[in-house]
């Protein structure tokens, strides 16, 4: 998987450890992007690991993201409230789920990823706020069903934002049904 995951009009700078932000004063760079968020290693290996139901089951959901197998990355990923389940629930196209985006706020997202040596670099992704439309409509082959579950508190999408609308979703990852 390259640097960029081939997703969205997020920005992405590479960081050596410990490196300099893009803008040598935090306040502005802040004002710009929004917020600092590093997730933790394990968390952001997760997000980084999320595939595509649709892509990895060999049915692509559109021609038109056919080779984005991956759901991104953490700076793609913002935390929702699913309002009502897509159905039938496995590989359906009909977009009859609905969901709520309940943080829309830019951040910056500093993102471990880790070498093929094992050692670890980090990048900023910045995402984009979202200020249109919060509810929005996804289809059953947009949802994951993870091996491991979700390992956060929240239910999350993976989206593409344009002029800060909602544009393109990637996946939807649920929280268990325990949850």
């Amino acid at each position: 998987m390259g640097l960029l995951y081939g997703a969205g009009p997020s920005v992405v700078r590479a960081y050596a450890q410990g490196g300099p932000g893009i803008y040598p004063n935090p306040e502005a760079q802040t004002k710009l992007y929004g917020p600092v968020y590093e997730p933790p290693k394990e968390l952001a290996e997760w997000f980084d690991n999320l595939k595509r139901p649709d892509i990895a089951s060999g049915h692509p959901h559109d021609n038109d993201m056919q080779s984005a197998e991956s759901c991104c990355s953490a700076g793609d990923a913002y935390p929702i409230e699913i309002l009502e389940d897509a159905t039938p629930p496995h590989g359906g196209t009909v977009e009859n789920g609905v969901a709520r985006v309940t943080d829309p706020s830019k951040r910056q997202i500093i993102i471990p990823t880790r070498n093929p040596d094992g050692s670890y670099f980090r990048y900023a992704k910045y995402r984009d706020e979202i200020t249109g439309p919060l509810t929005f409509h996804f289809s059953s082959d947009r949802v994951t069903r993870e091996k491991d579950g979700n390992p956060t508190k929240t239910a999350w999408v993976f989206v593409r934002v344009i002029g800060g609308k909602i544009n393109y979703v990637y996946c939807v990852v649920p929280l268990p049904p325990s949850a």
